[in-house]
């Protein structure tokens, strides 16, 4: 068969023993549900009455999976890259060195250092070192993500047969090989150079648009004394080369993408340094999916090895795939196929359009998509559905009203006049710096770990519990009724302003646009993005035995708290500060009577009393007095102020105080 699907002479068997003539030109292929080549060969047995039976039925065949048309199967010659050849010292070396850079032809820097392999004992003790024991080596010294994805391409590069980079398609990268008049192939490294420069400038249709004889009058080697080629060859390489050389064809050939020299391995990935040879070309990380250890992984692996001595990358990520929950069984998940769609629509079956990114960014925003894809564990497959992106969207929400409530608490605060120092802040203030340190630990760690679903666990939970369930909560007794200027309201406000800053620039890998329009509103910014400040995170030093002395208090108000709403639902109290409680603790939590104004705040009741025992005994009552408007807090000298019957004495002062400096 010819290359147009027509029966044709080969030249392995004399004319004589192969098909009768009347068959040559015969298409296979099908037109009108009929084969050209079918009918000549059924109606050539009807006149050798060698036909004993004619009958159609439909059966099973494969079909191309992008073009849906069927599969024609040829016995074909084909280009292979031995795995397990024996590659020459000299056959690395020299790509070590850096090819010409594009726009820098006359600048030149020293080649790379060649890596050094930690070969396997066996190869060492055999004396010798195959290819296939270099690409083994080669996976070893690279960081895999998540760890467990090494032995799946450990396995593949094991056990792959010899590469057939060959194929027989209208489209792609020519092989630039010659046959002479035996049909010999004529393959030569000068050959295959000047044919990349010939496409280079012309592109890849010259191979094909040229005649063998003009191809060869521009390729042939000045001192070529070979063979003299008769046909051109019309194969086409695996596109697994294209994507497989990008190391070459695009990390070497652009300077913009290549480390600077003062850059140390270390610092520019975060791992240990000599865990890669230090190449200035190789890419900080290659990110695909989990099929691709068989394919873009591993092509690029194997062509890198061999063209530039070392793998093209020191970081590998593997993800997972979006799919989606099964019709009648949600556990169930089904791969979001454009394909498959198209399938359905070709049977029949009502078409309907695959999910995208497009149509839930118009849904939700661009921001709750991006929190989604961040919550999700990246190393497993991803189910889709409304359910799932609505409840990242309620933490979205969580999130931004956490924002919106520091910033609009920070409307009068100037942080180069108003800002509190560490040592003169209040308890609770350092007690949320502390644990806001501690976030910012622990957010960084799973970045450089590429763990978002972590990033997002941690924050999300802060944001909720620590500082909407907590410290917002507790803090607004501070910045509504304090004094404007009061030490304590201010106190707060400088924890509120850096733990805003920091968050805006831990949200900004995810939450982009929200990051960027929430710091637009942080005072004292001379940046205008969050996204080109340096994000310097630090501990926060706590006073020796202030850190025990908190987790007492909150240990002390979780106590509390049950107690508190049993009054609540016994119609005892309405609101929390309409409560007074009475204390008795042991003496393992005495330290906590030393701080009864910060635990009645963190409990937010109106009064409060400690005493010593033996156990621990919560009592609620309601609290005595009157309610004071401004505040809401129970205290006994409401009325008492004739200028503000219905103050309590702190509000009489803060409203004086206020005024004053007005």
């Amino acid at each position: 068969m010819d290359d147009d699907g027509r029966f044709a002479y080969s030249n392995e068997l004399p004319v004589e023993q192969q098909m009768p003539r009347e068959l040559v030109g015969k298409s296979i292929l099908e037109k009108h549900g009929k084969s050209d080549a079918n009918e000549a060969v059924l109606q050539l047995l009807r006149e050798r009455k060698a036909l004993a039976h004619q009958e159609d039925y439909l059966h099973s065949y494969p079909h191309c999976w992008r073009s849906k048309m069927p599969v024609i199967f040829r016995a074909m010659d084909q280009w292979f890259i031995e795995i397990d050849h024996v590659p020459s010292p000299a056959g690395l070396a020299p790509a070590m060195a850096a090819p010409k850079v594009v726009g820098q032809e006359s600048e030149s820097r020293p080649p790379d250092p060649p890596p050094a392999f930690p070969l396997s004992s066996g190869a060492e003790s055999a004396g010798v070192i195959k290819f296939r024991d270099l690409a083994l080596a080669a996976i070893e010294g690279v960081h895999w993500i998540p760890e467990w994805v090494k032995n799946r391409i450990g396995a593949a590069v094991k056990s792959r047969p010899d590469w057939c980079i060959s194929r027989q398609r209208s489209w792609g990268v020519p092989i630039p090989a010659f046959y002479d008049a035996q049909t010999h192939p004529i393959l030569d490294a000068r050959i295959v150079r000047n044919a990349a420069d010939l496409i280079e400038k012309h592109g890849s249709n010259a191979w094909f648009e040229k005649s063998c004889r003009e191809l060869w009058t521009e390729l042939k080697p000045e001192d070529w004394a070979g063979p003299e080629p008769a046909a051109k060859s019309n194969d086409t390489l695996d596109v697994w080369i294209d994507s497989g050389s990008s190391s070459r064809a695009v990390l070497m050939r652009r300077p913009e993408l290549q480390r600077a020299a003062s850059v140390s391995l270390a610092e520019s990935t975060g791992q240990p340094a000599g865990r890669m040879p230090a190449a200035q070309w190789q890419a900080d990380m290659y990110l695909e999916g989990s099929d691709q250890h068989r394919g873009w992984f591993q092509s690029s692996l194997l062509i890198s090895l061999a063209g530039n001595g070392a793998a093209p990358y020191r970081t590998v990520l593997t993800h997972g795939f979006m799919v989606k929950p099964g019709k009648e069984d949600p556990s169930k998940k089904a791969k979001i196929s454009k394909s498959e769609e198209d399938k359905k629509g070709q049977q029949g079956v009502a078409y309907e359009k695959p999910q995208t990114a497009e149509s839930y960014i118009k849904l939700y925003g661009a921001d709750v998509v991006r929190l989604w894809v961040a919550s999700q564990d990246f190393r497993n497959d991803i189910i889709v559905s409304e359910e799932r992106i609505n409840k990242v969207a309620e933490t979205y929400r969580v999130i931004r009203n956490a924002l919106r409530y520091q910033l609009s608490n920070l409307y009068d605060f100037d942080p180069a006049r108003h800002s509190v120092p560490d040592e003169k802040l209040t308890g609770l203030d350092r007690w949320i710096l502390g644990a806001f340190a501690r976030l910012e630990a622990e957010v960084i760690q799973a970045y450089d770990a590429f763990e978002f679903h972590v990033v997002y666990q941690k924050l999300s939970q802060f944001a909720a519990v620590e500082l909407s369930a907590t410290y917002h909560d507790v803090v607004k007794d501070r910045l509504y009724t304090d004094p404007a200027n009061s030490h304590r309201r201010r106190s707060t406000q400088t924890a509120l302003h850096r733990i805003v800053t920091a968050l805006c620039q831990m949200l900004a890998p995810v939450l982009s646009f929200t990051a960027d329009e929430a710091w637009e509103f942080i005072a004292g910014q001379t940046v205008e993005s969050a996204h080109i400040t340096t994000w310097s995170a630090g501990a926060f030093p706590w006073p020796a035995g202030e850190e025990t002395a908190w987790q007492n208090l909150f240990t002390v108000r979780d106590l509390v708290l049950p107690e508190l709403e049993k009054a609540r639902q016994g119609k005892l109290i309405g609101k929390s500060l309409e409560a007074k409680v009475a204390l008795r603790l042991p003496s393992a939590l005495a330290g906590v009577g030393e701080r009864q104004g910060d635990l009645r705040e963190l409990l937010n009741v109106s009064q409060l009393t400690i005493t010593s025992g033996e156990a621990v005994s919560v009592t609620i009552a309601h609290a005595d007095g009157r309610k004071c408007e401004r505040c809401w807090h129970w205290e006994t000298d409401v009325g008492s102020h004739p200028g503000h019957p219905t103050l309590c004495g702190r509000c009489v002062a803060a409203v004086q105080e206020n005024l004053n400096t007005k």
